[in-house]
């Protein structure tokens, strides 16, 4: 999955808002360990997502959430869009000291953020069951995979929050806070994750929402950080920009453009093994998925 790619290119728009009192070793060490950090949960974290419905659901869940994966591209592709490209402008106006652009640069990031989160609900809504069956998903594996789009295509803006707001805490000068709201996020899914489908026997639909909740207290997190002491950037009262929300999607394009292309990937491999396989297969694949992923989170040379 590449995601991974978020936070090397995030380590690049850091730069900017440097203090001339920081060495770039310094600097870059600051914000690289705590990036490696959120690499290595993210990646752990999605091989226990999916040693959790594996176990608990079967193979059925793991196909599920295969054919799930090209919508949830998407969503995470849209938070990279906000994340990325506000997380750039922000260090820009960092970088220039111009506090009021910064206050801008988060509200118009935070608006853009609800606004894209209820069109992708309502694009789920209308089209996520016809692409469901366009990757070949019928009978168990077309219930399973609905049961979890359905939930999360409710929850489109805190997924996509969840996404962008860490990386604007990063951006604004606070990497080992961005990195502590990530991992609350992952352990606090995972301890959901056994109570609703270890204990409670919720299925893909418990999953969702163990994920939903995590991601919600992560964006809860964040909003709070912005509002706090510890914020270079308060947040305040301002108004939409649209400079900004243009060169935010400007910045954040090519991210969303990657994950699209991740998505209909995965597409196309889930029609193939639905074509010539069975969900058996896909599920298979799905396992080799979850630990390519955290092949990719880990830092390389």
């Amino acid at each position: 999955m590449p995601s991974f790619l978020r936070y090397g290119y995030s380590l690049m728009q850091i730069a900017k808002p440097l203090h001339n009192s920081h060495s770039v070793a310094s600097a870059f060490w600051r914000f690289a360990i705590p990036a490696i950090v959120a690499m290595l949960v993210s990646g752990l974290y999605q091989i226990i997502d999916g040693f959790f419905v594996g176990h608990f659901v079967g193979a059925d869940g793991l196909a599920g959430i295969n054919m799930a994966l090209p919508l949830l591209g998407l969503v995470m592709g849209f938070g990279m869009l906000v994340g990325m490209g506000g997380g750039s402008v922000l260090s820009q106006y960092r970088g220039e000291n111009n506090l009021a652009a910064t206050q801008a640069t988060l509200v118009t990031a935070l608006f853009l953020l609800v606004i894209i989160g209820l069109l992708v609900t309502l694009m789920f809504i209308v089209f996520a069951q016809p692409l469901l069956h366009l990757q070949g998903a019928s009978g168990i594996t077309l219930q399973m995979s609905w049961q979890y789009i359905e939930m999360m295509s409710f929850g489109a803006l805190i997924s996509i929050g969840a996404s962008a707001m860490s990386m604007l805490v990063r951006n604004d000068d606070s990497p080992n806070l961005a990195t502590f709201f990530i991992i609350v996020g992952a352990v606090l899914n995972i301890v959901l994750d056994y109570v609703f489908l270890a204990h409670l026997d919720m299925g893909l639909q418990g999953a969702a929402i163990a994920t939903l909740i995590a991601q919600l207290i992560t964006c809860l997190l964040c909003l709070h950080y912005f509002t706090s002491a510890k914020a270079k950037t308060k947040l305040a009262i301002k108004q939409f920009d649209k400079a900004i929300a243009t060169r935010i999607v400007q910045l954040g394009a090519s991210n969303l453009i990657m994950f699209i292309y991740f998505s209909f990937v995965v597409a196309v491999h889930n029609k193939l093994f639905m074509l010539y396989g069975n969900t058996t297969e896909l599920a298979a694949f799905a396992i080799v998925g979850y630990l390519a992923s955290f092949y990719y989170f880990l830092p390389k040379d």
